[in-house]
């Protein structure tokens, strides 16, 4: 693979999207699937993604910005 075709597909990469599945959400979060869902349902957690049949899914990014605020509010506290 060229160099300059490798660095568009780290870049890609990095720019993708990516779904995460409850249970990685779940070890990433430290949150029960209730929890989850409990905080889905007050607006306090992001919308899980319908993948199709009963397969739902997370933004990767709207997890670990979720992650992030709930870190930076510590420190504000």
């Amino acid at each position: 693979m060229a160099k300059g075709t490798e660095n568009q597909a780290a870049s890609s990469e990095a720019t993708s999207p990516r779904i995460l599945r409850l249970k990685e959400v779940m070890q990433l979060t430290g949150l029960s699937r209730t929890g989850i869902y409990e905080r889905i349902k007050n607006g306090g957690f992001p919308q899980q993604v319908n993948l199709g049949g009963r397969s739902i899914g997370f933004v990767d990014a709207e997890v670990r910005d979720w992650i992030t605020v709930k870190i930076k509010s510590r420190k504000s506290a």
